[in-house]
């Protein structure tokens, strides 16, 4: 599979507006919880702040952080399937309602994906804690008995801990394909399946591995760039770097979008 990286390079940098869209998107909930609370405080030199004030506030506020958020995420997805189908090209900022749904959706992937770690971790505490507790229910008569099962009890839970630690990192790979395969199906379940993301990553084989390696070596060289911007400005150029941050990361993800969409298609072709 020969996946074309100058065209997913390209593709934010040919269509200006849309990658400008989504930085203004990035930047609208720092502008909006700002903008909020600069009313807060001007209100309250008119009036009594009241509970019902503070919480009004206090809900636009996460309502105007979490709807661009979702906008992202949605508009995310929309690249990855619009690339899988073989666009080059961003997708437009259209159907504003769809990229909100596509982005709860996206939310309710992730989270199901990062609850498989969860109970394991809470599983292998609860056993560390219980035997550890052992010790004190134990006859005195019998210490010898109590010691092991505590020092049983404490390596099973530490084993479960450092095993599901390991496969928290393994979800960390799995988060890619999950998209890919909510792009394709839009089933949130479908998506979250890891069984059925394990069989995709395994037969992509090396393939998904030159295309993780590609958006973390990206990642990388354009942050290590930023940080150089700073050290050889000695700090006069920081406030650049930092309003340049958020838009580097917005360009990579819609560049890992174009990947994913594009490594889909090929895998599609290849597993048809």
């Amino acid at each position: 599979m020969k996946l074309s990286v100058s065209s997913a390079w390209r593709a934010p940098l040919e269509a200006p507006l849309r990658l400008l869209v989504a930085c203004a998107i990035l930047f609208a909930p720092l502008a909006g919880t700002l903008a909020g609370w600069l009313c807060l405080v001007a209100s309250a030199s008119l009036l009594q702040p009241t509970p019902a004030i503070l919480a009004g506030v206090a809900l636009s506020s996460v309502g105007v952080v979490l709807w661009p958020l979702l906008l992202l995420l949605g508009y995310y997805l929309r690249t990855v399937r619009e690339a899988a189908e073989g666009s080059t090209t961003l997708p437009a900022w259209n159907h504003w309602f769809s990229l909100t749904v596509d982005g709860l959706a996206m939310v309710v992937t992730i989270f199901l994906i990062s609850m498989w770690p969860v109970v394991p971790f809470v599983v292998g505490g609860g056993l560390m804690g219980g035997f550890a507790a052992i010790p004190g229910m134990a006859d005195p008569r019998n210490s010898l008995a109590a010691t092991f099962l505590s020092l049983f009890g404490s390596v099973l839970g530490i084993c479960c801990l450092i095993g599901f630690f390991l496969i928290f990192v393994a979800l960390i790979v799995m988060g890619p394909m999950a998209i890919l395969r909510l792009a394709r199906t839009n089933s949130v379940f479908s998506a979250a399946n890891p069984f059925a993301l394990l069989v995709d990553i395994f037969a992509g084989g090396l393939d998904y591995l030159v295309f993780l390696s590609l958006v973390v070596v990206t990642y990388v060289v354009l942050f290590m760039a930023l940080s150089l911007l700073t050290l050889l400005s000695m700090g006069i150029l920081t406030p650049v770097a930092i309003m340049l941050a958020p838009i580097t990361q917005v360009y990579v993800k819609l560049f890992s979008a174009q990947l994913l969409g594009q490594y889909g298609r090929a895998h599609l072709r290849r597993t048809a």
